[in-house]
């Protein structure tokens, strides 16, 4: 749905914004729409700094596609439209479950911009701003 609603407005820029948890703010879920790369979730790891990575085999079961060391989370990455942003909705749904997260009001949107352009609405995802 986003892909769709932001086409005619991105022209060349990106849009992206995070979700985070009331209860537990120190991890964020990523979304990320790009007219070059399109449609990435990262996820933080879980484990914190200084810690392994949460274990590959249960990421990737989940449907994270890989680990990026450097920022400490995992990426997957999707092909623009509606059927890479059907499976992007469901990896993202799914995880924030096995996060604990029951319900849109459980979250909060932050960072949400659209490229240089500025902020970015997010009216029809039911979840407040921070």
């Amino acid at each position: 749905m986003l892909c769709t609603q932001l086409d005619g407005r991105l022209g060349l820029t990106d849009a992206a914004f995070n979700l985070i948890s009331i209860s537990e703010p120190s991890w964020r879920l990523g979304v990320m729409v790009s007219p070059e790369d399109g449609l990435t979730l990262f996820v933080d790891d879980w484990r914190g700094t200084g810690r392994p990575p949460t274990q590959r085999a249960d990421m990737i079961t989940r449907g994270w596609q890989s680990f990026v060391p450097l920022l400490r989370v995992w990426d997957a990455v999707y092909e623009p439209g509606q059927a890479g942003a059907a499976q992007a909705a469901r990896l993202a749904v799914s995880e924030l479950r096995h996060r604990g997260v029951g319900t849109p009001s459980a979250l909060r949107v932050a960072e949400a911009v659209m490229g240089d352009q500025g902020p970015l609405e997010l009216p029809g995802l039911g979840i407040s701003s921070s």
